[in-house]
Protein backbone atom coordinates (compact mmCIF):
# COMPACT_ATOMS: atom_id res chain seq x y z
CA UNK A 1 0.00 0.00 0.00
CA UNK A 2 2.81 2.36 0.92
CA UNK A 3 4.68 1.62 -2.33
CA UNK A 4 1.52 2.20 -4.34
CA UNK A 5 0.99 5.56 -2.65
CA UNK A 6 4.65 6.56 -3.24
CA UNK A 7 4.46 5.64 -6.91
CA UNK A 8 1.23 7.56 -7.28
CA UNK A 9 2.87 10.60 -5.68
CA UNK A 10 5.87 10.32 -7.97
CA UNK A 11 3.67 10.13 -11.08
CA UNK A 12 1.69 13.15 -9.94
CA UNK A 13 4.91 15.08 -9.38
CA UNK A 14 6.17 13.99 -12.77
CA UNK A 15 2.95 15.12 -14.46
CA UNK A 16 3.46 18.66 -13.24
CA UNK A 17 6.51 19.10 -15.45
CA UNK A 18 4.76 18.12 -18.66
CA UNK A 19 3.32 21.62 -19.06
CA UNK A 20 5.33 23.17 -21.86
CA UNK A 21 8.88 22.83 -23.14
CA UNK A 22 10.21 25.75 -21.12
CA UNK A 23 9.00 24.28 -17.84
CA UNK A 24 10.48 20.87 -18.76
CA UNK A 25 13.88 22.35 -19.61
CA UNK A 26 13.89 24.28 -16.34
CA UNK A 27 12.97 21.14 -14.42
CA UNK A 28 15.79 19.16 -16.06
CA UNK A 29 18.29 21.89 -15.15
CA UNK A 30 17.04 21.73 -11.55
CA UNK A 31 17.49 17.95 -11.52
CA UNK A 32 21.05 18.25 -12.86
CA UNK A 33 21.92 20.93 -10.32
CA UNK A 34 20.39 19.03 -7.41
CA UNK A 35 22.32 15.84 -8.14
CA UNK A 36 25.57 17.70 -8.82
CA UNK A 37 25.23 19.65 -5.56
CA UNK A 38 24.64 16.43 -3.66
CA UNK A 39 27.89 14.87 -4.91
CA UNK A 40 29.85 18.13 -4.56
CA UNK A 41 28.91 18.11 -0.87
CA UNK A 42 29.50 14.43 -0.30
CA UNK A 43 32.98 14.26 -1.91
CA UNK A 44 34.31 16.87 0.52
CA UNK A 45 32.75 15.25 3.62
CA UNK A 46 32.80 11.49 3.04
CA UNK A 47 35.40 8.88 2.17
CA UNK A 48 35.86 7.82 -1.47
CA UNK A 49 34.44 4.42 -0.54
CA UNK A 50 31.23 5.99 0.80
CA UNK A 51 30.86 8.38 -2.16
CA UNK A 52 31.32 5.52 -4.63
CA UNK A 53 28.65 3.60 -2.73
CA UNK A 54 26.29 6.58 -3.06
CA UNK A 55 26.98 6.70 -6.78
CA UNK A 56 26.32 2.97 -7.16
CA UNK A 57 23.10 3.01 -5.16
CA UNK A 58 21.68 6.15 -6.77
CA UNK A 59 22.48 5.56 -10.44
CA UNK A 60 22.58 1.77 -10.68
CA UNK A 61 20.38 0.39 -7.87
CA UNK A 62 18.06 3.43 -8.05
CA UNK A 63 17.93 3.41 -4.27
CA UNK A 64 15.71 6.17 -2.90
CA UNK A 65 17.35 6.13 0.54
CA UNK A 66 20.58 7.69 -0.79
CA UNK A 67 18.81 10.99 -1.35
CA UNK A 68 15.04 11.12 -1.99
CA UNK A 69 15.24 14.37 -3.97
CA UNK A 70 18.00 13.10 -6.28
CA UNK A 71 16.16 9.82 -6.74
CA UNK A 72 12.95 11.71 -7.54
CA UNK A 73 14.83 13.76 -10.12
CA UNK A 74 16.11 10.68 -11.96
CA UNK A 75 12.65 9.08 -11.71
CA UNK A 76 11.09 12.20 -13.23
CA UNK A 77 13.63 12.15 -16.07
CA UNK A 78 12.81 8.52 -16.86
CA UNK A 79 9.07 9.30 -16.85
CA UNK A 80 9.59 12.25 -19.19
CA UNK A 81 11.46 9.95 -21.54
CA UNK A 82 8.25 8.00 -22.17
CA UNK A 83 7.13 11.04 -24.19
CA UNK A 84 10.39 12.59 -25.47
CA UNK A 85 13.75 10.81 -25.31
CA UNK A 86 15.82 12.21 -22.43
CA UNK A 87 18.80 9.89 -22.73
CA UNK A 88 21.24 12.69 -23.55
CA UNK A 89 20.09 14.70 -20.52
CA UNK A 90 20.72 11.63 -18.38
CA UNK A 91 24.17 11.23 -19.94
CA UNK A 92 25.00 14.85 -19.06
CA UNK A 93 24.02 14.31 -15.41
CA UNK A 94 26.01 11.07 -15.19
CA UNK A 95 29.00 12.62 -16.94
CA UNK A 96 28.97 15.67 -14.65
CA UNK A 97 28.99 13.45 -11.54
CA UNK A 98 31.82 11.31 -12.96
CA UNK A 99 33.94 14.41 -13.54
CA UNK A 100 33.25 15.62 -10.00
CA UNK A 101 34.48 12.31 -8.59
CA UNK A 102 37.48 12.15 -10.92
CA UNK A 103 38.61 15.69 -10.12
CA UNK A 104 38.51 15.13 -6.37
CA UNK A 105 39.98 11.64 -6.39
CA UNK A 106 42.82 12.54 -8.76
CA UNK A 107 43.73 15.48 -6.51
CA UNK A 108 43.86 13.06 -3.58
CA UNK A 109 45.53 10.34 -5.70
CA UNK A 110 42.73 7.89 -4.91
CA UNK A 111 43.28 6.12 -8.21
CA UNK A 112 41.85 2.75 -7.13
CA UNK A 113 38.39 4.28 -6.66
CA UNK A 114 38.57 5.81 -10.13
CA UNK A 115 39.22 2.34 -11.57
CA UNK A 116 36.34 0.94 -9.52
CA UNK A 117 34.08 3.66 -10.88
CA UNK A 118 34.91 2.49 -14.38
CA UNK A 119 34.10 -1.11 -13.43
CA UNK A 120 30.64 0.01 -12.32
CA UNK A 121 29.98 1.81 -15.58
CA UNK A 122 31.18 -0.83 -18.05
CA UNK A 123 29.21 -3.75 -16.61
CA UNK A 124 26.19 -5.13 -18.47
CA UNK A 125 22.87 -4.06 -17.00
CA UNK A 126 20.34 -6.88 -17.35
CA UNK A 127 16.71 -6.24 -18.22
CA UNK A 128 14.12 -9.01 -17.78
CA UNK A 129 10.37 -9.50 -17.58
CA UNK A 130 10.34 -8.53 -13.93
CA UNK A 131 11.96 -5.14 -14.59
CA UNK A 132 9.70 -2.12 -14.22
CA UNK A 133 9.26 0.44 -17.01
CA UNK A 134 11.39 3.00 -15.17
CA UNK A 135 14.14 0.45 -14.51
CA UNK A 136 14.12 -0.63 -18.14
CA UNK A 137 14.63 3.01 -19.19
CA UNK A 138 17.49 3.64 -16.74
CA UNK A 139 19.27 0.34 -17.45
CA UNK A 140 18.98 0.97 -21.18
CA UNK A 141 20.56 4.39 -20.64
CA UNK A 142 23.37 2.85 -18.57
CA UNK A 143 24.04 0.22 -21.24
CA UNK A 144 24.13 2.90 -23.93
CA UNK A 145 26.29 5.26 -21.87
CA UNK A 146 29.40 3.08 -22.11
CA UNK A 147 29.26 3.36 -25.91
CA UNK A 148 28.75 7.12 -25.92
CA UNK A 149 31.20 9.94 -26.62
CA UNK A 150 30.50 11.16 -23.07
CA UNK A 151 31.94 7.96 -21.62
CA UNK A 152 34.76 7.81 -24.18
CA UNK A 153 36.04 11.17 -22.89
CA UNK A 154 35.79 9.96 -19.29
CA UNK A 155 37.44 6.63 -20.11
CA UNK A 156 40.44 8.36 -21.72
CA UNK A 157 41.17 10.13 -18.42
CA UNK A 158 40.49 7.03 -16.31
CA UNK A 159 42.88 4.97 -18.44
CA UNK A 160 45.70 7.40 -17.57
CA UNK A 161 45.13 6.65 -13.87
CA UNK A 162 45.94 2.98 -14.32
CA UNK A 163 49.71 3.27 -13.88
CA UNK A 164 50.22 -0.49 -13.54
CA UNK A 165 48.68 -1.37 -16.89
CA UNK A 166 50.35 -0.12 -20.06
CA UNK A 167 48.23 -1.40 -22.93
CA UNK A 168 50.02 0.43 -25.74
CA UNK A 169 53.43 2.03 -26.26
CA UNK A 170 51.80 5.49 -26.38
CA UNK A 171 50.70 5.01 -22.74
CA UNK A 172 54.31 5.66 -21.68
CA UNK A 173 53.93 9.18 -23.06
CA UNK A 174 50.45 9.88 -21.70
CA UNK A 175 51.65 13.16 -20.20
CA UNK A 176 51.97 14.70 -23.67
CA UNK A 177 48.41 13.67 -24.57
CA UNK A 178 47.06 14.96 -21.25
CA UNK A 179 48.73 18.36 -21.62
CA UNK A 180 47.34 18.57 -25.14
CA UNK A 181 43.86 17.78 -23.82
CA UNK A 182 44.18 20.35 -21.02
CA UNK A 183 44.73 23.01 -23.71
CA UNK A 184 42.02 21.86 -26.11
CA UNK A 185 39.23 24.48 -26.26
CA UNK A 186 36.85 21.85 -27.67
CA UNK A 187 37.01 19.91 -24.41
CA UNK A 188 34.85 20.74 -21.42
CA UNK A 189 36.20 22.75 -18.50
CA UNK A 190 36.10 19.61 -16.33
CA UNK A 191 38.07 17.53 -18.85
CA UNK A 192 40.74 20.20 -19.20
CA UNK A 193 41.10 20.60 -15.44
CA UNK A 194 41.37 16.86 -14.81
CA UNK A 195 43.88 16.41 -17.67
CA UNK A 196 46.00 19.26 -16.29
CA UNK A 197 46.05 17.87 -12.74
CA UNK A 198 46.86 14.36 -13.92
CA UNK A 199 49.62 15.55 -16.26
CA UNK A 200 51.25 17.48 -13.44
CA UNK A 201 51.13 14.45 -11.15
CA UNK A 202 52.66 12.18 -13.79
CA UNK A 203 55.46 14.69 -14.48
CA UNK A 204 56.22 15.11 -10.79
CA UNK A 205 56.25 11.35 -10.24
CA UNK A 206 58.60 10.81 -13.21
CA UNK A 207 61.00 13.55 -12.08
CA UNK A 208 61.06 12.28 -8.50
CA UNK A 209 61.63 8.66 -9.51
CA UNK A 210 64.37 9.70 -11.93
CA UNK A 211 66.09 11.78 -9.27
CA UNK A 212 65.85 8.98 -6.69
CA UNK A 213 67.08 6.36 -9.15
CA UNK A 214 70.07 8.46 -10.18
CA UNK A 215 70.91 9.05 -6.52
CA UNK A 216 70.70 5.32 -5.79
CA UNK A 217 73.07 4.52 -8.66
CA UNK A 218 75.81 6.45 -6.82
CA UNK A 219 75.50 4.30 -3.68
CA UNK A 220 77.61 1.24 -2.96
CA UNK A 221 74.59 -0.59 -1.48
CA UNK A 222 71.02 -1.16 -2.60
CA UNK A 223 68.19 0.37 -0.56
CA UNK A 224 65.09 -1.53 0.48
CA UNK A 225 62.98 -2.69 -2.44
CA UNK A 226 60.46 0.08 -2.91
CA UNK A 227 58.78 1.52 -5.98
CA UNK A 228 60.23 4.98 -5.47
CA UNK A 229 63.67 3.62 -6.40
CA UNK A 230 62.52 2.02 -9.66
CA UNK A 231 63.91 3.36 -12.92
CA UNK A 232 61.10 5.30 -14.64
CA UNK A 233 62.61 5.05 -18.13
CA UNK A 234 63.83 2.30 -20.44
CA UNK A 235 67.05 4.18 -21.23
CA UNK A 236 70.07 2.18 -20.05
CA UNK A 237 72.09 3.39 -17.06
CA UNK A 238 75.20 4.36 -19.03
CA UNK A 239 73.21 6.63 -21.34
CA UNK A 240 71.26 8.06 -18.40
CA UNK A 241 74.47 9.10 -16.67
CA UNK A 242 75.70 10.65 -19.93
CA UNK A 243 72.51 12.70 -20.34
CA UNK A 244 72.67 13.82 -16.70
CA UNK A 245 76.31 14.86 -17.11
CA UNK A 246 75.59 16.83 -20.30
CA UNK A 247 72.44 18.59 -19.07
CA UNK A 248 73.46 19.35 -15.49
CA UNK A 249 76.73 21.12 -16.17
CA UNK A 250 78.71 22.97 -13.52
CA UNK A 251 80.53 26.31 -13.26
CA UNK A 252 77.85 28.42 -14.90
CA UNK A 253 77.65 26.41 -18.13
CA UNK A 254 74.30 24.75 -17.39
CA UNK A 255 71.74 25.30 -20.11
CA UNK A 256 69.51 27.54 -18.00
CA UNK A 257 72.50 29.85 -17.39
CA UNK A 258 73.33 29.96 -21.09
CA UNK A 259 69.67 30.81 -21.79
CA UNK A 260 69.86 33.69 -19.32
CA UNK A 261 73.03 35.03 -20.92
CA UNK A 262 71.56 34.76 -24.41
CA UNK A 263 68.41 36.70 -23.47
CA UNK A 264 70.40 39.45 -21.77
CA UNK A 265 72.83 39.84 -24.66
CA UNK A 266 70.13 40.02 -27.34
CA UNK A 267 67.53 42.25 -25.69
CA UNK A 268 68.40 45.37 -27.75
CA UNK A 269 69.23 43.69 -31.06
CA UNK A 270 67.33 44.10 -34.31
CA UNK A 271 65.35 41.05 -35.33
CA UNK A 272 67.77 40.05 -38.13
CA UNK A 273 70.69 40.07 -35.68
CA UNK A 274 68.62 38.20 -33.11
CA UNK A 275 67.94 35.40 -35.59
CA UNK A 276 71.65 35.05 -36.31
CA UNK A 277 72.41 34.87 -32.56
CA UNK A 278 69.48 32.49 -32.03
CA UNK A 279 70.97 30.05 -34.54
CA UNK A 280 74.34 30.12 -32.78
CA UNK A 281 72.63 29.67 -29.42
CA UNK A 282 70.69 26.60 -30.58
CA UNK A 283 73.76 24.87 -32.03
CA UNK A 284 76.23 26.07 -29.38
CA UNK A 285 78.28 23.20 -27.90
CA UNK A 286 77.63 20.90 -30.88
CA UNK A 287 80.54 20.06 -33.18
CA UNK A 288 78.91 21.37 -36.37
CA UNK A 289 82.11 21.09 -38.38
CA UNK A 290 82.72 17.42 -37.52
CA UNK A 291 79.15 16.09 -37.46
CA UNK A 292 77.50 16.01 -40.89
CA UNK A 293 74.00 15.62 -39.48
CA UNK A 294 74.37 18.59 -37.13
CA UNK A 295 75.94 20.64 -39.90
CA UNK A 296 72.94 19.89 -42.13
CA UNK A 297 70.59 20.82 -39.29
CA UNK A 298 72.46 24.12 -38.86
CA UNK A 299 72.07 24.93 -42.54
CA UNK A 300 68.37 24.02 -42.63
CA UNK A 301 67.50 26.03 -39.52
CA UNK A 302 69.47 28.97 -40.89
CA UNK A 303 67.47 28.81 -44.12
CA UNK A 304 64.22 28.49 -42.18
CA UNK A 305 65.03 31.54 -40.03
CA UNK A 306 65.54 33.65 -43.14
CA UNK A 307 61.91 33.01 -44.15
CA UNK A 308 60.46 33.98 -40.75
CA UNK A 309 59.00 37.51 -40.70
CA UNK A 310 61.63 39.15 -42.96
CA UNK A 311 59.55 42.34 -42.85
CA UNK A 312 60.44 42.62 -39.13
CA UNK A 313 64.22 42.37 -39.64
CA UNK A 314 64.81 46.01 -38.62
CA UNK A 315 62.48 45.81 -35.60
CA UNK A 316 64.03 45.69 -32.12
CA UNK A 317 63.44 42.24 -30.74
CA UNK A 318 60.49 41.81 -28.36
CA UNK A 319 58.78 38.96 -26.52
CA UNK A 320 56.16 38.43 -29.21
CA UNK A 321 58.79 38.02 -31.91
CA UNK A 322 60.74 35.60 -29.71
CA UNK A 323 57.59 33.52 -29.16
CA UNK A 324 56.69 33.52 -32.86
CA UNK A 325 60.23 32.61 -33.88
CA UNK A 326 60.48 29.76 -31.38
CA UNK A 327 57.11 28.37 -32.44
CA UNK A 328 58.05 28.56 -36.13
CA UNK A 329 61.27 26.62 -35.51
CA UNK A 330 59.39 24.08 -33.39
CA UNK A 331 56.95 23.64 -36.26
CA UNK A 332 59.84 22.93 -38.59
CA UNK A 333 61.61 20.52 -36.21
CA UNK A 334 58.57 18.67 -34.84
CA UNK A 335 56.24 17.79 -37.69
CA UNK A 336 54.94 14.25 -38.33
CA UNK A 337 54.85 15.00 -42.05
CA UNK A 338 58.63 15.42 -42.06
CA UNK A 339 59.16 11.96 -40.55
CA UNK A 340 58.66 10.38 -43.98
CA UNK A 341 61.09 12.81 -45.58
CA UNK A 342 64.42 10.98 -45.49
CA UNK A 343 66.31 14.17 -46.38
CA UNK A 344 65.00 16.15 -43.42
CA UNK A 345 67.79 16.63 -40.85
CA UNK A 346 65.58 15.64 -37.92
CA UNK A 347 64.56 12.40 -39.66
CA UNK A 348 68.22 11.63 -40.34
CA UNK A 349 69.16 12.22 -36.69
CA UNK A 350 66.33 10.06 -35.34
CA UNK A 351 66.90 7.19 -37.75
CA UNK A 352 70.56 7.18 -36.65
CA UNK A 353 69.38 7.01 -33.00
CA UNK A 354 70.87 10.43 -32.28
CA UNK A 355 68.04 11.57 -30.02
CA UNK A 356 70.08 13.81 -27.73
CA UNK A 357 70.90 16.59 -30.20
CA UNK A 358 67.24 17.27 -31.02
CA UNK A 359 66.21 16.94 -27.36
CA UNK A 360 68.78 19.52 -26.25
CA UNK A 361 67.75 21.95 -29.00
CA UNK A 362 64.12 21.67 -27.88
CA UNK A 363 65.18 22.25 -24.27
CA UNK A 364 67.13 25.35 -25.29
CA UNK A 365 64.08 26.77 -27.06
CA UNK A 366 61.74 26.45 -24.09
CA UNK A 367 64.40 27.77 -21.71
CA UNK A 368 64.46 31.10 -23.54
CA UNK A 369 60.71 30.99 -24.25
CA UNK A 370 58.72 29.05 -21.64
CA UNK A 371 55.55 30.23 -23.42
CA UNK A 372 56.47 27.82 -26.24
CA UNK A 373 56.37 24.81 -23.91
CA UNK A 374 52.69 24.01 -24.44
CA UNK A 375 53.05 24.49 -28.18
CA UNK A 376 55.95 22.03 -28.22
CA UNK A 377 54.04 19.43 -26.20
CA UNK A 378 51.09 19.66 -28.59
CA UNK A 379 53.48 19.10 -31.51
CA UNK A 380 54.82 15.97 -29.78
CA UNK A 381 51.25 14.80 -29.11
CA UNK A 382 50.57 15.11 -32.83
CA UNK A 383 53.31 12.50 -33.40
CA UNK A 384 51.57 10.14 -30.98
CA UNK A 385 48.25 10.58 -32.76
CA UNK A 386 49.89 10.08 -36.12
CA UNK A 387 51.63 6.83 -35.12
CA UNK A 388 49.17 5.40 -32.59
CA UNK A 389 48.19 2.58 -34.96
CA UNK A 390 51.83 1.71 -35.71
CA UNK A 391 53.60 -1.03 -33.76
CA UNK A 392 56.25 -0.30 -31.13
CA UNK A 393 58.83 -2.10 -33.30
CA UNK A 394 58.18 0.22 -36.23
CA UNK A 395 58.15 3.25 -33.92
CA UNK A 396 61.43 2.44 -32.19
CA UNK A 397 62.96 5.71 -33.43
CA UNK A 398 60.05 7.78 -32.07
CA UNK A 399 59.98 5.94 -28.73
CA UNK A 400 63.73 6.43 -28.33
CA UNK A 401 63.44 10.16 -29.00
CA UNK A 402 60.45 10.71 -26.67
CA UNK A 403 62.13 8.71 -23.89
CA UNK A 404 65.28 10.82 -24.27
CA UNK A 405 63.36 14.08 -24.38
CA UNK A 406 61.42 13.22 -21.20
CA UNK A 407 64.70 12.66 -19.36
CA UNK A 408 66.33 15.80 -20.81
CA UNK A 409 63.26 17.79 -19.80
CA UNK A 410 63.31 16.39 -16.25
CA UNK A 411 67.00 17.26 -15.81
CA UNK A 412 66.89 20.54 -17.72
CA UNK A 413 63.87 22.12 -16.07
CA UNK A 414 65.04 21.45 -12.53
CA UNK A 415 66.66 24.88 -12.55
CA UNK A 416 64.32 27.79 -13.24
CA UNK A 417 65.55 30.84 -15.12
CA UNK A 418 64.75 34.26 -13.80
CA UNK A 419 62.77 35.81 -16.65
CA UNK A 420 61.44 38.74 -14.61
CA UNK A 421 64.83 40.46 -14.45
CA UNK A 422 65.53 39.71 -18.08
CA UNK A 423 62.29 41.04 -19.50
CA UNK A 424 61.38 43.93 -17.24
CA UNK A 425 63.10 46.40 -19.58
CA UNK A 426 62.47 44.54 -22.82
CA UNK A 427 60.40 46.57 -25.26
CA UNK A 428 56.97 45.17 -26.05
Amino acid sequence: MNNSHNNSTKIQQSDTILQGDQRKDQQIEEIQKKISNFFETRITQDSPYTVLDYFYRLFILQDETVNPECHQGLYTLSMLSQFVDKQQEYFIILEKCCYLLLTEWIKKKEYKYILRLRQLLVQDFIVNDQTSLVEVTVKTWLNNFKYSLNFSNIDFLISKCDFQKKKHWTDYFAVFLLIEQSLNPDKSKEEREIASILAQQIQQKFSLQLKMYMARSQWSYSPANTKIWEKPTKIDDQRLRLIEKIIIKKKGFAYHNIANIFLKQTEDLKYSAFKASFLKYLLYSFETSKNEEVQLLYQKIQKQLQTIYPEENNTIINELLILQTCNEILSYLIDPRNSINLTHPVTILLLKNDYLVLSIILLKIILICPESYNYLICRLASFLHNYQNTSAVDCKWLIGFLETFKVVLAFGLEQKIDRSSIHKNRKK
